[in-house]
């Protein structure tokens, strides 16, 4: 089991991508490790991602989790200064850091 904390992070993200149809969410780790390993991984089991009734479908080639609702949750890493320009001219509803 993960950290309390991760595990925290996931449910509100889920939980507002399942009251606001449409909301951009934004969800970033230090690094692509950390954040394979606390959120893509968990939220894959968390969401049945690769089942045909899971709650939403994960879209690798984006990494982000598409809710039937319009939702979208996208996972991302920022490491230092550099890696900010990945997200330069996108816009989200909610950025959390985790």
């Amino acid at each position: 089991m993960n950290g309390g904390k991760s595990w925290a992070m996931r449910r509100k993200c889920v939980l507002l991508a399942l009251k606001y149809p449409g909301i951009q969410i934004l969800l970033l780790r230090r690094t692509l490790p950390e954040l394979r390993e606390n959120h893509l991984i968990p939220l894959m089991a968390e969401l049945g991602a690769t089942t045909k009734n899971g709650i939403a479908k994960y879209d690798r080639e984006t990494n982000a989790f598409n809710f039937p609702t319009g939702a979208r949750l996208k996972l991302g890493y920022c490491d230092n200064d550099a890696d900010t320009i990945q997200y330069q001219g996108q816009s989200y509803d909610c950025v959390c850091f985790e």
